[in-house]
């Protein structure tokens, strides 16, 4: 007996819904979606009837054709209306997004300030990194970079409110009372030089922009000069952009699936000497920005850098590099101190270039520092027990380029 006519209707537009699910991805574009797991494997007759059937059921919805593009589509509808199809991503103002590590934005809005008791820990670490490196004719810098949310605050989400006095910048007040010039902060420059109109930070991406790295650059260029590197900060004319790169940065978007959607707007630069330079990658089998390696510049008569980072470090090393002989590169996730590098390679300047959120972590060991180093330490902190307010003037005192 034939089906009803609307029963044979809504069959037949089941199966076009199935059978176009299985050709549009033929012919749409994929869709730009970065997910923070693996899809479910194929599964395996193991563990029973019931087990096969759960995995089966997994592996069909994590590999049907049209899941990216749904997810896609359904994730950029809820950016129009404001809201996040990732708990990772928040959304801000005029469709800037932002990164949550699950405290909603808790490090920029003041939570967890420093309390001086750890502040003098800290303080002790750092103090006797110094001293270390000093006994082997080095220099250490520690690099704090800012997070979107200080520089552009404005397109964060309503209820964010900045701390001026946060916890990352209660850390390099107390750097530049008990060990100066130890802790560089790099919310002022990066923050100027927005303020003169340079996009230092793109909606769409964590990480700050080529002109955001720049401006770091040029603060940190001055602080090694004080601890006697011998070099000029170039002009940014002497790098090379790449605007049309097809791996413009854009994490954010890729996390909630849209950025096929949205116009990447992010510029990287390079140095044109790159071209010459030689990386050797000291683990095998990897080929990416965490694993270890050595560039060599082929220019034996500059100085030798050993610098610690994190991803923030892969827009500034381009303006840094050509600066240097060799430069040694390992992530922070492999430590924050490395004397065993100190001691392999002999470095004249050592940098731990940072996001401000995990400048408390990186901080949280060191050698031993001396009994003079205690004593001043301990002074420091006596006579003004109390981390008072540090000024927040981030256009004040122009930096020399």
């Amino acid at each position: 007996m034939d089906a009803p006519l609307p029963r044979r209707g809504l069959i037949a537009a089941v199966a076009l819904l199935i059978l176009a699910a299985f050709v549009a991805p033929r012919f749409l574009p994929a869709a730009d979606l970065r997910e923070g797991r693996k899809p479910a494997a194929v599964p395996q007759w193991r563990g029973g009837l019931e087990k096969f059937r759960t995995d089966t059921d997994s592996y069909i919805a994590d590999n049907f054709p049209a899941r990216t593009r749904l997810i896609a589509s359904v994730n950029y509808l809820r950016l129009k209306l404001g809201v996040s199809g990732s708990e990772k991503v928040l959304i801000g103002q005029d469709g800037w997004l932002f990164y949550n590590d699950g405290s909603l934005l808790g490090p920029t809005r003041g939570e967890n300030p420093l309390t001086p008791d750890l502040a003098e820990r800290l303080m002790l670490n750092l103090a006797g990194r110094v001293e270390r490196l000093q006994e082997h004719r080095a220099a250490y810098l520690v690099v704090a970079a800012p997070l979107k949310e200080t520089i552009y605050p404005q397109y964060a989400p309503s209820w964010f409110h900045l701390e001026p006095y946060r916890f990352s910048r209660q850390i390099a007040a107390a750097a530049d009372r008990a060990v100066p010039s130890a802790v560089l902060h790099l919310y002022e420059p990066v923050a100027r030089a927005r303020a003169d109109g340079a996009v230092t930070f793109s909606r769409h991406d964590t990480h700050w922009t080529g002109a955001g790295a720049y401006a770091g650059y040029v603060a940190i260029m001055q602080a090694l000069r004080a601890r006697g590197l011998d070099q000029e900060t170039r002009p940014l004319s002497a790098f090379r952009s790449k605007p049309d790169d097809p791996r413009r940065p854009h994490d954010l978007a890729q996390m909630i699936g849209v950025g096929g959607f949205v116009p990447i707007e992010y510029v990287r630069y390079e140095d044109p000497a790159s071209d010459g330079w030689e990386t050797t990658w000291l683990a095998a089998g990897r080929r990416d920005f965490t694993t270890p390696q050595v560039i060599d510049t082929h220019q034996p008569s500059k100085p030798v850098l050993l610098m610690q980072r994190d991803s923030f470090s892969t827009a500034l090393l381009p303006f840094l590099t050509g600066h240097f002989g060799k430069v040694i590169l390992t992530h922070i996730d492999d430590g924050a101190w490395r004397p065993d590098l100190v001691e392999l390679y002999r470095p004249d300047f050592v940098l731990l270039e940072v996001q401000e959120n995990g400048l408390g972590a990186v901080l949280s060991s060191g050698p031993a520092a001396s009994e003079a180093a205690r004593i001043r330490i301990g002074e420091a902190f006596q006579a003004a027990p109390s981390l008072a307010p540090i000024a927040e003037d981030a256009l004040a005192t122009p930096l020399r380029r």
